[in-house]
């Protein structure tokens, strides 16, 4: 009888460093779909304070990329208060 799995083999590797491998990379695709359910929940406009949360950092780096043009404000209608539009939230790259 045929199996339907492929032998793989892999040389160089022992059993412990492959599950280790496989441990890593389901931890990396887990906190990637957190992230876009989280991603998902923002709301258009955010607040320095929402994208520090979101970044988990300091609101001052917040005033950093907007200084180093990573980021970039958006006046609201008022023209006394400014968010931060969600597209561009999502385009930094820590």
């Amino acid at each position: 009888m045929e199996s339907n799995f492929k032998k793989i083999e892999i040389v160089g590797i022992n059993i412990s460093q492959l599950r280790q491998i496989i441990r890593d990379e389901n931890d990396r695709i887990i906190n990637e779909t957190n992230a876009i359910k989280k991603a998902e929940s923002l709301p258009e406009y955010l607040t320095q304070k929402q994208v520090a949360q979101f970044w988990q950092v300091n609101v001052k780096t917040i005033l950093n990329w907007e200084k180093n043009g990573i980021l970039k404000r958006h006046i609201l209608a008022d023209s006394t208060s400014f968010r931060y539009h969600k597209k561009d939230v999502l385009s930094i790259r820590k």
